[in-house]
């Protein structure tokens, strides 16, 4: 038993930390390694739903509870499943803001800026600046600003 805890603990480990890698660490310059590192990312999160949290709950039912290997599953089940339960929730914000429709009445647009390394514009800033046009179609008289800027010269002010 306190090798299968050892083993889960590590699988989810990977799990999560391969997760948080490619939500953190975006070099993609294309939407189609965009979609497949989001659905590696998916895969990830249903193995850990499937597997790991389910074999958590078998060693916290057939533990003793005094054991250490009880309390760390304990600890690593409740921080797996909090985590789980806030990247769902994170998922399902995002594609409902994807799903957003433009605003009745609009002034101006403000498009958040995003690191453009080597003169390519990075998946996500891409996404916003469609986004900003797609509605400035229908606003015309609206200004687009767009944030952002050098962060060395900014260093410098």
């Amino acid at each position: 038993m306190i090798y299968l805890n050892l083993v889960n603990e590590l699988i989810c480990a990977l799990c999560w930390g391969i997760t948080i890698r490619l939500i953190l660490i975006r070099h993609l310059n294309s939407e189609t390694k965009v979609a497949r590192f989001n659905t590696f990312a998916f895969v990830l999160m249903v193995v850990n739903l499937v597997v790991v949290l389910p074999i958590f709950a078998f060693l916290l039912k057939n533990l003793s509870i005094q054991s250490v290997s009880w309390l760390s599953s304990l600890v690593v089940a409740t921080i797996d499943a909090l985590s789980t339960f806030n990247l769902i929730l994170f998922c399902i914000f995002s594609c409902c803001t994807r799903l957003q429709k433009c605003p009745t009445t609009v002034q101006d647009f403000l498009v958040l800026g995003a690191a453009v390394k080597h003169g390519q514009v990075p998946p996500v800033l891409a996404t916003r600046l469609d986004k900003a046009i797609n509605c400035w179609k229908t606003h015309q008289s609206a200004k687009i600003i767009v944030s952002g800027g050098n962060s060395t010269e900014s260093k410098r002010i």
